[in-house]
């Protein structure tokens, strides 16, 4: 068990991880169910492994560098492990306002200082919020906006 311990320890180093990253990762180097989930609890225990906090950590990471929406943070969530009701009660603390500010600033760094006036030019701009995670209503509030800027 110490050395599962010591493995979740230098995984947690480099940054912070889901439970189900950890157990994936100590499956993965062949050790005992009972050993991974041993050292997982004393982690939980312990308060180095929280799912919560780490969602909590993620979101806020993502949003601040990589200006995710909600729906891109959801997705990348659940392929780290996180349980659906935390993934659902950490993104219900993101308000549809910092959602849409959020879209409106990651759209105005793309853009710098160029305007959106084709269609192409707006196909352009909802393709790339998509692929950022934003939602089908905060996408046409941005088009919108920078519609009638214009």
């Amino acid at each position: 068990m110490e050395r599962a311990k010591a493995a979740c320890f230098r995984l947690l180093g480099y940054r912070a991880r889901s439970e189900a990253e950890l157990r994936e990762r100590l499956t993965r180097r062949k050790f005992e169910l009972q050993t991974i989930e041993r050292a997982l609890s004393d982690l939980r225990s312990s308060g180095l492994v929280n799912d919560r906090e780490f969602a909590e950590s993620w979101i806020k990471g993502r949003r601040e560098v990589h200006f995710t929406g909600r729906n891109g943070l959801r997705w990348e969530l659940r392929r780290k492990g996180v349980p659906e009701a935390i993934i659902q009660a950490v993104l219900d603390t993101v308000s549809d306002e910092e959602e849409l500010e959020l879209a409106m600033s990651y759209v105005q760094r793309k853009l710098s200082g160029e305007t959106v006036t084709s269609l192409q030019g707006s196909a352009r701009l909802r393709r790339a919020l998509v692929s950022r995670g934003f939602s089908g209503d905060i996408i046409q509030a941005v088009l919108e906006r920078f519609s009638s800027e214009e």
